[in-house]
């Protein structure tokens, strides 16, 4: 054999180990990577099942903490506890005649159910009912302090409640109100509380936010001011100038309402200090203000060239300059 034939033999030879080595290393290292591949694979499935637990208890903890502000777990619990709740703080509070009742329940279900696919397993997710709501009402009779700290005692319970309407009608010139008040509750279906929580201890130190308006009753209308005397005109002497009037109280003329009255719109004053009350008309002046207008909370006067207005509650001192 010639040199040059033993010199092609010979890389033949190397090319074939060559082809021979590559196809052993893709019979055994290939399934190797398959298996580490679907070993990670693995591995974020593993992940994703321990996130999606931690998840769940989070879920759970936080459907666990509402629904123990909830009345119950089925409409009759919850409609006997609302009830017997809007009675029993009606009754602490010293209101007559309490009257209350309860809607029928309106079942809500979850807004998120338009993201669930329609058919299969995920029709039980799209129909489920996430809670159910229930309306309450009362009606009792008192004086306004009592009216003002049964709805601030509602407020104050710890379950869950949404005030629709506080409704307050005077009556007796303001001494005793009739009170409607209507709320709604809600409780998640064969969710109930591990505990139904007793009425709440009331605070009595809360009603002091309220203290300028329960002073001030806006529902007493002021008495009318009394009939002048008539006197008798006498020949007196000229008495010598009288000294510099004292400046007019402002200050002491509280702004206690705005009413229609006979001939209009009304601004009610009340003097703080010597209990004096009078009635304005459009039109009608205290000292040298001229009452121009009242509306809503505010009464609008002109003194000379200026005018300004007074919001209810405050005095006349304390007033709101307005543009000329």
């Amino acid at each position: 054999m010639s040199r040059t034939m033993k010199w092609l033999a010979g890389v033949g030879g190397v090319l074939i180990g060559g082809l021979l080595l590559s196809l052993l290393v893709n019979r055994m290292l290939a399934p190797r990577d398959a298996v580490r591949a679907d070993v990670a694979a693995l591995g974020e499935r593993v992940a994703g099942y321990r996130t999606a637990l931690e998840d769940e208890r989070r879920v759970r903890d936080a459907m666990d903490a509402l629904t123990d502000r909830t009345l119950g777990g089925d409409v009759e619990v919850v409609d006997h506890h609302l009830r017997t709740r809007l009675n029993r703080l009606a009754e602490r509070a010293g209101l007559a005649g309490a009257a209350v009742g309860t809607g029928g329940p309106a079942a809500r279900r979850s807004p998120a159910r338009t993201a669930f696919p329609r058919g299969g397993i995920w029709r039980e997710l799209r129909d489920a009912i996430d809670f159910v709501e229930i309306e309450g009402w009362l009606t009792a009779e008192g004086t306004l302090a009592q009216a003002v700290e049964l709805v601030d005692a509602v407020a104050a319970e710890p379950w869950i409640k949404r005030v629709q309407q506080v409704k307050l009608d005077p009556k007796d010139n303001g001494d005793r109100v009739t009170l409607t008040l209507r709320l709604t509750t809600v409780f998640v279906p064969g969710r109930g509380p591990a505990e139904i929580p007793s009425v709440a201890a009331y605070d009595r130190g809360r009603l002091d936010r309220f203290a300028r308006l329960l002073d001030r009753n806006p529902f007493a209308v002021p008495a009318p001011p009394p009939a002048p005397v008539e006197t008798v005109a006498q020949e007196v002497p000229t008495p010598p100038p009288p000294p510099a009037a004292p400046s007019f109280p402002w200050e002491d003329w509280q702004l206690t309402g705005v009413a229609e009255g006979p001939s209009g719109r009304e601004a009610w004053l009340r003097n703080r200090a010597t209990g004096d009350a009078r009635r304005l008309a459009v039109g009608e002046q205290i000292d040298r203000a001229v009452l121009a207008s009242a509306s809503g909370e505010w009464a609008e006067f002109a003194l000379g060239e200026q005018r300004f207005r007074v919001q209810v509650g405050r005095n006349l001192n304390d007033r709101e300059r307005l543009r000329e």
